[in-house]
């Protein structure tokens, strides 16, 4: 369950972190953040350019996850970095519709697309399940390491995307 003292907690590190690597804009700043009491997802950004985030204090994805599936279970702060890439594309639209963004995802944002995972291909098998969350949980880790990237991540592909990355937060 997640309350608003560890939501804010972790608002105010990853916006610090989006702040140090030029993706904190007054744009990305105007995305407000909800604490919501339930969802079946770990949190979601809805509404396009402004939009909103929202975090459930209730995640049925997390519980399932804890207690059935032994997969290791994202951190509040890896969920704020993954939906605010979510606000970068919307807000910084023009620059994600681009042939170099469809050139390391190899499709466009918006594309549904799912790929079978490939550890060499994608950060993580969420990654796998379309273009949009692709960017978002490579935009999580670009984020959350700063942008140095991780030794296990250091594939072509995975480096492309990165490159990515790094080229949009130096654009906007």
């Amino acid at each position: 369950m997640t309350s608003i003292t560890q939501l804010n907690r972790a608002l105010a590190k990853v916006q610090t972190q989006l702040e140090k690597l030029n993706f904190y804009t007054e744009a990305i700043a105007a995305v407000d953040v909800y604490l919501i009491p339930v969802s079946t997802a770990y949190g979601y950004k809805w509404d396009g350019k402004r939009g909103f985030i929202c975090i459930p204090r209730i995640s049925l994805s997390k519980l399932k996850e804890k207690f059935f599936s032994g997969y290791p279970y994202a951190s509040l702060a890896d969920v704020v970095r993954h939906e605010y890439g979510h606000a970068v594309a919307d807000v910084f639209s023009k620059q994600v519709k681009t042939k170099e963004y469809k050139a390391a995802f190899k499709s466009t944002y918006s594309s549904k697309v799912s790929y079978d995972y490939d550890p060499e291909l994608f950060v993580s098998e969420y990654a796998a399940t379309s273009s949009a969350e692709d960017f978002c949980e490579t935009f999580m880790y670009y984020v959350k390491h700063m942008g140095k990237i991780p030794e296990r991540f250091k594939t072509p592909a995975i480096k492309e995307k990165w490159s990515f990355i790094k080229k949009l937060s130096a654009t906007i």
